[in-house]
């Protein structure tokens, strides 16, 4: 970025136009609709995730104990003590650039990814969260809109599936893939380390992607897909696709690794209308307290308080909530959030000071 003395961070993104456009998808069925996710690196740097660190150990847990083992080439089948199943923490290789000098530094990722020790490479928990939403009026942010259904991507590796000069990845490399038919598009020259650090593939060792190239999960892959609810009706949605959801990498920015796109639902059976009220914790407050109650998702919502909002913060009392989806409108069953009494001082005998 100019600069003499630097992290080369990377700044992972999730493309719409990719979504939106490779394999043609999303492609719906009834009860289920694919999705193909492409995550472009637009960083300085590559994401570089390892199964073995720069020391040659690699890294495992089972239950609460960690288990350290020098296995520079990966070849050891690692297997829990107690006959459990063990996770594997990764390390994030960071390169820093001084003048004309490059080092690196490791980081331990703090999550276990799975471990499969006959597949050949290091599992990525959670690489990619996507979810089939409507919009809520006055709330802004997709990733914040009442969720139909959702679906998780396990990362089965990274790899530098395609350079951003590529034709099969042309426009998904974009300054701002966050809003849907916007940003400028990128391609291998406006990246001054373009490749640094790989060319990364599925691998026990390290696994990446480098900058300026983008890994793509196709829909036909198995987990690449939302379930729709049986009584979900035809109509106007929205996908929102989060890359990296628990921010367990360091990158460059954290706020632009998500994407949500517009999709017409027309192969869904439909149903009744029907009306929920869901609470994330139980029903039940101390003197003053409140309780989250949010509803089902849909295009409008009626609260018995007179609240427009797919959710209210609720004390003591009864409530119900009318829902209106392209199935129809309907009313909720009651919903109690009772007051628990304060318990009684407590009283001692004896008691030495």
């Amino acid at each position: 970025d100019g600069g003499s003395d630097c992290d080369l961070l990377p700044d992972m993104t999730i493309s719409w136009y990719g979504l939106v456009n490779y394999l043609g998808g999303p492609n719906e069925e009834a009860g289920r609709i694919y999705v193909s996710g492409s995550t472009p690196n637009i960083g300085y740097g590559p994401l570089e995730v390892r199964g073995v660190d720069l020391s040659g150990n690699r890294r495992f847990v089972c239950g609460v104990d960690t288990f350290v083992v020098s296995d520079p080439n990966a070849d050891i089948d690692f297997a829990c003590p107690n006959g459990g199943t063990a996770k594997q923490l990764t390390t994030q290789r960071i390169f820093h650039k001084n003048g004309a000098a490059m080092t690196s530094v490791e980081r331990v990722i703090p999550q276990g990814m799975t471990y499969h020790p006959t597949h050949g490479h290091t599992h990525y928990d959670q690489w990619g969260i996507y979810s089939l939403r409507l919009p809520e009026a006055g709330v802004t942010d997709p990733r914040q809109w009442p969720i139909i259904d959702q679906g998780y991507k396990l990362g089965f590796c990274l790899m530098d599936y395609n350079s951003c000069s590529d034709g099969a990845a042309n426009h998904h490399c974009k300054d701002d893939n966050t809003t849907y038919n916007a940003g400028t598009t990128l391609y291998g020259t406006d990246f001054p380390n373009h490749g640094l650090g790989g060319p990364y593939g599925c691998s026990m060792i390290r696994q990446g992607i480098s900058s300026g190239y983008t890994d793509i999960y196709s829909e036909y892959l198995d987990g690449m897909w939302i379930d729709i609810p049986s009584n979900t009706c035809d109509g106007d949605y929205w996908i929102v696709y989060e890359v990296d959801p628990l921010d367990v990498v360091d990158e460059a920015d954290e706020g632009n690794n998500w994407t949500a796109v517009p999709v017409t639902l027309t192969e869904q059976p439909g149903g009744m209308a029907e009306a929920e009220i869901h609470c994330d914790e139980q029903g039940f407050v101390c003197p003053g307290g409140q309780v989250s109650l949010r509803a089902n998702a849909g295009l409008s919502y009626l609260w018995s308080t007179g609240a427009t909002l797919n959710s209210i913060m609720a004390g003591p009392g009864t409530y119900s909530v009318t829902v209106t989806t392209y199935c129809g409108t309907a009313t909720s069953a009651p919903f109690m959030v009772e007051e628990l009494s304060q318990p009684a001082q407590p009283t001692a005998a004896g008691a030495i000071r």
